[in-house]
């Protein structure tokens, strides 16, 4: 991120100050104006935050590294329990093979590292039979190599297709019967190529949630960058979800107000924006000044923070998920294409935070376990979500 230079204005308003006896600021009438003064210059320091980039690099191959540490350790799952729920990317029961794999590619890890290639090999040769780790395994491969990895990227397409709620939502998912399809070759004599296009072939179940249903939509999205076509049916029943179970103030919650939260907050608010811009693209339809984009987009500049995790109250500190919050934070603001929220610089403020936070091993502790915080942080830092883009009809690489 470039540095920018910036200056206080003087006020013109007043007179020239003066300092009175006991230190505080004051004018001819005596009036103190030592309060006015430290609030314009800390709110102008505010608004001149600098990120050092050589410093953002340093924090991401550090952290790169912890997680190389921790794959040759065998430690970044943890031990297999009987009674752990399906999990999301920020519980500490969740297998995080995909998300440390996509970490990685953005880490700037390369694939020759011994320990990238056994990862890899390991997601590979994994069962798909979650939506969270179905979508993270799209977006990495995709990441990776779209047209090497088209085949796998399609199987975990038509699960996700296959496992969308009859309302549009998705929950965890269950294991679908998949086809085995192989990388598509180019047109001969051209760098064009062929599409894999998916058909929806059973129902999920009736209802599901707000983060499933986020991640879902980024896996669909990550098939459609590797030229695997998903039906536009799924695209317009998420959309119809999004659309017409807003809150009222803008925002969204995990379930809409059937169990936990009743009411809107950080995490599945900027998931709500990013999943009806993902929806609307691929309908094409305008996301720019979509009314339901734009208010969710509000209630994340009247809410922002990146100390703590905008009106989440799941009986867990206020600060409770925070780097699960960036992460979402990064997305929607780069897929709705934000540099600002509200007068927010969002990178520049998540970044700073990120850096000053990062512990000398090189990982980011706190509210959930290290390697999924790390992730997370690596993945805000590098801006790893890329602006929606038309499907790829030839091989650009």
């Amino acid at each position: 991120m470039h540095e920018r230079n910036c200056s206080i204005a003087k006020c013109t308003q007043f007179s020239k100050p003066s300092i009175g006896s006991q230190g505080f600021v004051r004018g001819r009438r005596g009036i103190d104006f030592a309060r006015p003064y430290r609030m314009m210059i800390e709110l102008a320091l505010a608004l001149c935050v600098q990120i050092d980039q050589a410093a953002v690099d340093r924090a991401i191959e550090n952290g790169g590294k912890y997680l190389i540490r921790r794959l040759k350790a065998g430690t970044i799952n943890p031990a297999p329990r009987k009674d752990a729920p399906p999990g999301g990317p920020g519980d500490e029961d969740l297998q995080k093979d995909e998300i440390v794999l996509y970490t990685l590619v953005y880490a700037g890890v390369d694939e020759s590292e011994p320990e990238f290639a056994k990862l890899l090999k390991t997601v590979l040769e994994s069962k798909i039979e979650s939506v969270y780790r179905a979508s993270l395994q799209a977006m990495a491969l995709e990441a990776i190599d779209p047209w090497k990895y088209q085949g796998r990227i399609a199987q975990c397409g038509q699960f996700l297709i296959d496992n969308q709620c009859e309302n549009g939502q998705w929950s965890y998912g269950k294991e679908v019967p998949l086809d085995a399809w192989t990388a598509a070759e180019p047109v001969t004599g051209t760098k064009q190529r062929p599409h894999v296009v998916l058909k929806k072939r059973r129902s999920g179940p009736a209802t599901g949630d707000n983060s499933n249903a986020q991640y879902a939509l980024l896996g669909l999205r990550a098939c459609m960058n590797a030229g695997v076509i998903v039906p536009a049916e799924a695209f317009a029943k998420a959309e119809k979800w999004w659309a017409t179970t807003q809150n009222k103030d803008g925002g969204w919650d995990y379930r809409m107000g059937r169990t936990r939260t009743e009411h809107s907050y950080g995490a599945m608010t900027a998931g709500g924006a990013m999943a009806l811009a993902i929806c609307r693209f691929y309908l094409k339809k305008a996301v720019k000044g979509d009314p339901a984009v734009e208010r969710g987009l509000a209630w994340l500049a009247s809410n922002f923070s990146v100390t703590k995790h905008p009106k989440f109250d799941w009986k867990i500190p206020a600060h409770g998920w925070v780097h699960y919050w960036l992460y979402a934070l990064e997305r929607a603001a780069m897929l709705c294409e934000r540099e600002k929220l509200g007068t927010h610089d969002w990178y520049a403020k998540g970044a700073q935070k990120l850096l000053d936070a990062q512990g000398s091993d090189g990982a980011w502790d706190g509210d959930r376990d290290k390697v999924t915080n790390t992730c997370f942080a690596i993945l805000f830092l590098r801006r790893a979500t890329k602006p929606l883009k038309p499907v790829p009809t030839v091989d650009d690489k």
